[in-house]
C-alpha cells in the first residue's frame, strides 16, 4: 500500500491525486512484504523533481532512489526550495533471494505541488548619527523577495517621527516615497533599499520605524512580513566653559595667578568674573559644581550659599573632598551668584575647579572640568 501526507495535509488514499504544498515535507508511507522470509526486498522510486533528498535511501545514477525495507515506513521527500506543479511518481518493489531478482507491477501515484506565497526578506537596519548632522543619511534596509514567483507588490514604512524627512537617494530609480496622510510612507518596492532620512532635530531624537511587505504569489494568494529598525541620533555637548583671567575684578600676580581682591572694603567678586560659559544648544541643561576651599563661600543673589554636594561616601562614612566644598550651581545662576572670603590671613592662593554637568533629551552627561589657581587679598 501506498500514502502520501504533506505536512501541512491530511493523508490521503492511494491512486488519488494529491495535494501537497510548496516547501512542505513529502512523506511517503509505504508498505511491502513478500511471502518468501528469506528474500530482502527495495523500493525503488522514480518521477521525483531533480534536487529532492530523501531520508532515508540511496540516489541511483538515472535519478531514481533505492530504499530498503526497513526505511519505507518512515520515508520523507525534502523537494527543491520553491518547487510548485505537479508529480508522478513509479514505485516498484524489487525481491531478491540470493541468486535472483523480481520486481512488482509499478504503481503510479500524482502529486500536485501547490503553490505557497512566501514572505519577503526584509531586515530593516539601525541608523545612528551624531546631531546638528542634518544633512540626508541613508537608511538601512535590505529587502528580496525570497521566491521569484512571490513579487513585493507594496512596502510601507510607518511609525517614523514627523520629525524626519524622507527621499529617495539621488541617481536610483524608482517612484519617490509618498507621504500619507496617517504619517506613513508608501514605498516603491524597488527604491526600498535606496532610502534617505534627514533631521534638523537637536535634542538626541531616537525613533523606532516599522516596513511592512507583502508579497503576491501565481494564485493571487498574499503573504506579508513586518520589522522595525531605529534611528539614533547622538547628542553633542555643546557647552563651553573657561576660567577666566583678567576679568573685571581680577588682575594678574606676579606668578601670573588671577589675584582676587576679597578685603573687607573691596567689592564682592562676581562669579562671572572668574568663569564663562556658553552654549550654542538651547536644548541643553547645563549644571556646574564649583569645587573651592571650605572657607570660601559662593552665595546667591539674596546673600544665601548655594546648594553643596553631600562629599561623605554612604559605604565608608569617608569625605574624600575635606578642604573643599562643592557648590552646585545653573547656568543661570551665573550672572549674580557671588564668591566671598571667610579667611582673615595673609594673601593666600586657593584652586577652584567647575565641572559641568549637561543634560539634554534621555542624555545625562558629565562634561569636562577645569581647574585654575587663584590668589586673593584680604
Amino acid at each position: 500500500s501506498f500514502n502520501v501526507i504533506d505536512s501541512l495535509q491530511q493523508s490521503a488514499p492511494s491512486n488519488e491525486t494529491i495535494e501537497v504544498h510548496e516547501d512542505g515535507e513529502l512523506k511517503l508511507h509505504v508498505s511491502m512484504s513478500s511471502p518468501d522470509a528469506d528474500e530482502t526486498l527495495q523500493l525503488s522510486i522514480t518521477g521525483l523533481p531533480q534536487g529532492t533528498t530523501l531520508n532515508h535511501g540511496v540516489k541511483q545514477p538515472d535519478g531514481s532512489w533505492l530504499v530498503d525495507e526497513v526505511d519505507v515506513k518512515d520515508l520523507s521527500a525534502t523537494l527543491p526550495a520553491n518547487f510548485k506543479g505537479g508529480i508522478d511518481l513509479s514505485l516498484k518493489a524489487i525481491s531478491h533471494d540470493g541468486t535472483s531478482t523480481a520486481e512488482s507491477a509499478v504503481t503510479t501515484h500524482h502529486v500536485d505541488v501547490l503553490s505557497l506565497t512566501d514572505k519577503a526578506d526584509l531586515t530593516p537596519g539601525d541608523l545612528k548619527f551624531d546631531e546638528h548632522q542634518t544633512g540626508w543619511h541613508d537608511l538601512p534596509i535590505t529587502l528580496q523577495a525570497h521566491d521569484a514567483d512571490d513579487a513585493i507588490t507594496s512596502v510601507t514604512l510607518s511609525d517614523l517621527s514627523d520629525k524626519f524627512e524622507l527621499r529617495l537617494a539621488p541617481g536610483a530609480t524608482g517612484n519617490a516615497p509618498v507621504h500619507n496622510a496617517d504619517g506613513s510612507w508608501t514605498i516603491d518596492p524597488q527604491t526600498a533599499e535606496h532610502l534617505q532620512v534627514q533631521t534638523s532635530d537637536t535634542d538626541g531624537e531616537r525613533t523606532v520605524f516599522k516596513v511592512t511587505a507583502v508579497t503576491t504569489g501565481p494564485d493571487g494568494k498574499t503573504a506579508e512580513i513586518a520589522h522595525t529598525g531605529h534611528i539614533g541620533i547622538n547628542a553633542v555637548d555643546d557647552s563651553k566653559v573657561t576660567l577666566a583671567s583678567g576679568l573685571g575684578t581680577v588682575t594678574n600676580d606676579q606668578y601670573r595667578n588671577p589675584v582676587v581682591d576679597m578685603s573687607k572694603h573691596a567689592a564682592v567678586t562676581s562669579i562671572a568674573d572668574l568663569l564663562s560659559f556658553t552654549d550654542s544648544d538651547l536644548d541643553e541643561k547645563a549644571n556646574f559644581v564649583v569645587r573651592v576651599p571650605n572657607d570660601i563661600v559662593i552665595k546667591d543673589a539674596s546673600g544665601h550659599a548655594f546648594r553643596y554636594l553631600d562629599d561623605i561616601d554612604k559605604e565608608t562614612s569617608t569625605n574624600h573632598y575635606p578642604d573643599t566644598t562643592g557648590y552646585v550651581l545653573k547656568a543661570s545662576d551665573l550672572a549674580t551668584a557671588t564668591i566671598e572670603s571667610s579667611h582673615r590671613g595673609g594673601a593666600t592662593s586657593f584652586d577652584m575647579s567647575v565641572r559641568v554637568d549637561v543634560e539634554e533629551g534621555e542624555r545625562q552627561q558629565t562634561g569636562f572640568s577645569q581647574s585654575k589657581t587663584y590668589q586673593f587679598n584680604h
